[in-house]
């Protein structure tokens, strides 16, 4: 999941954050959403209400954990693979 992330972020095919992968979703353009363990609560269902289209992750791993991977100096509770076209 690493390098398909690092892979993404290079090439800008992710969104990060709830209000841009939310965004993203109700318009279709996400293919696969990853969600961390800590979470909240409200996003987490926000999210799971597109369950049947797309593809959701629920990661081990805290938000905070989440930022570092993704090189961020914040922390990221979603983030969302784009379709690529």
């Amino acid at each position: 999941m690493i390098e398909d992330l690092k892979e993404r972020i290079a090439k800008k095919l992710v969104t990060i954050g709830t209000e841009a992968t939310l965004k993203n979703l109700r318009q279709g353009n996400l293919e696969k959403v990853f969600i961390t363990k800590n979470c909240p609560e409200k996003v987490r269902d926000d999210i799971k209400d597109f369950k049947e289209d797309v593809e959701i992750v629920e990661l081990d791993k805290t938000n905070e954990e989440l930022g570092v991977m993704c090189k961020k100096q914040y922390a990221i509770s979603v983030l969302g693979f784009l379709k690529e076209k």
